[in-house]
């Protein structure tokens, strides 16, 4: 039953992504259009005015309709550093573009609490100190003291235009501390639950090709120390793994509302390859990821999810697996865990509004304004998840494959969380409850 299941996914997976037509709502057949002849922007206190004009679609002289408006309003929302956005026509001047803002709150010196890989047995919890829209560049700085589970510092620093001139992004990421160990084989080997220490860090310069398209080589370098051999099913008796890592991404992405899209389409694809210069350890490995989404007419939209990822070689570390059952996993079989060197998961989705959006303002003592104020939405879905997973030493076999379907409800409270509760079933019968955070499928 699970073959057949997940082979009819995967069809109507492929021909939904690739010969569905998206149908226009009453709004779209019943469109109107007009000339650009200025943009006037308010609201932007502390953002610089490109944050905004380098996300729209349009500019003076081009001819906009009001899908185009909606569409680059949830472009703006997407960049998480508003609470509110209005993209109109000015009623008496219909060639004004009049685009309000308002500003969110920036600075987080702030305790958390947090869900570890979508488990709720897996907590952590700390100080997290986050700077966003530094300097009104919509860079973001980021300083994480994590106990808890898996404890250790985290530090980001994200710059949107490290270079507006040629279009450069950077991102750098730095990590040091102890993970709890996730593979079985290693349990197995140890013979009980155990953590490792590890540094890492990666800089990230890539470019912008154009409004949806970009590329981010990467270098970084990682660094191991297990209680036994970090290797997996191999006969190096190596504690301490030290590897360097180059990588390469290519991006599309033209979804509307990033934290919750209902049209467009996202594609990363991804090799990096892991012990440049290391004659014992290196391998490559490709990550592939598409996310599409297709309004179907009267606010239904329906969503696709496929992710793909494969190691060159069986003869890795265990923390170099790939595994089902912590990032990735399949609603209705949530708690399932499989290990290996290859995984392809494919998920399909259809959402309508219950409530659409609805804009909250409180006025509470103590707390600033920009704490205040969030976009609200509840929008109920069903959803078919299936997942294989190519296992260490061993052929693929489809039969092996995991089922999960169900329904359930999505809440937004942007630009903040995006929660998630589902009643899923596996493909016995059997039933969960599921509840995640800040889930963007």
């Amino acid at each position: 039953m699970t073959l057949r299941i997940i082979s009819f996914l995967f069809i109507f997976w492929t021909g939904i992504t690739f010969s569905c037509p998206a149908q226009p709502d009453s709004a779209q057949q019943h469109d109107v259009a007009s000339k650009v002849d200025s943009i006037a922007i308010t609201g932007a206190k502390t953002t610089k005015l490109y944050i905004i004009t380098n996300e729209l679609t349009f500019s003076v002289g081009d001819t906009v309709s009001n899908t185009t408006l909606r569409y680059n309003r949830e472009r703006i929302y997407s960049l998480g550093i508003f609470n509110q956005v209005v993209v109109e026509r000015n009623k008496q001047y219909p060639g004004i573009i009049e685009i309000v803002v308002e500003e969110t709150w920036y600075l987080w010196p702030l305790p958390f609490v947090e869900v570890v890989n979508k488990d709720w047995n897996k907590i952590a919890w700390g100080a997290d100190v986050q700077l966003k829209n530094f300097q009104g560049r919509n860079e973001t700085i980021k300083l994480r003291a994590d106990l808890g589970y898996n404890p250790g510092f985290k530090l980001f620093y994200i710059i949107p235009y490290l270079s507006r001139s040629a279009n450069l992004f950077s991102e750098l990421q730095m990590q040091w501390g102890f993970m709890k160990n996730s593979s079985t084989k290693a349990k197995e080997v140890y013979g009980d639950d155990f953590s490792f220490r590890y540094y890492l860090g990666y800089l990230t310069i890539g470019k912008r090709l154009d409004k949806f398209q970009k590329i981010a080589p990467m270098l970084g370098y990682e660094w191991y120390n297990y209680p036994i051999s970090s290797a997996n099913h191999s006969d190096r008796n190596e504690k301490i793994l030290g590897t360097s890592v180059v990588g390469f991404t290519y991006l599309f992405d033209s979804r509307d509302l990033i934290q919750f899209p209902q049209t467009g389409q996202f594609l990363s694809l991804g090799w990096q390859y892991k012990g440049l210069f290391n004659e014992l350890y290196h391998f490559g490995k490709f990550m592939g990821e598409l996310r599409s989404y297709f309004p179907l007419g009267n606010d239904v939209t329906l969503k696709t999810h496929a992710v793909g990822v494969a190691i060159s070689t069986d003869n890795v570390a265990y923390h170099d697996l790939v595994y089902l059952g912590l990032n990735e996993r399949v609603r209705g079989s949530f708690k399932t865990h499989q290990e290996g060197t290859a995984l392809a998961n494919l998920a399909v989705e259809v959402m309508m509004p219950l409530i659409k959006e609805w804009h909250i303002k409180l006025n509470l003592p103590v707390l600033p304004d920009e704490l205040q104020s969030f976009r609200t939405a509840i929008y109920p879905h069903v959803f078919c998840d299936a997942a294989l997973v190519k296992q260490v030493n061993k052929s693929l076999a489809v039969q092996d494959g995991v089922l999960g379907y169900g329904a359930g409800f999505s809440f937004l409270v942007l630009p903040f969380r995006v929660l998630s509760f589902d009643l899923g079933f596996n493909d016995k019968g059997k039933y969960e409850f599921i509840f995640q955070l800040d889930i963007s499928f």
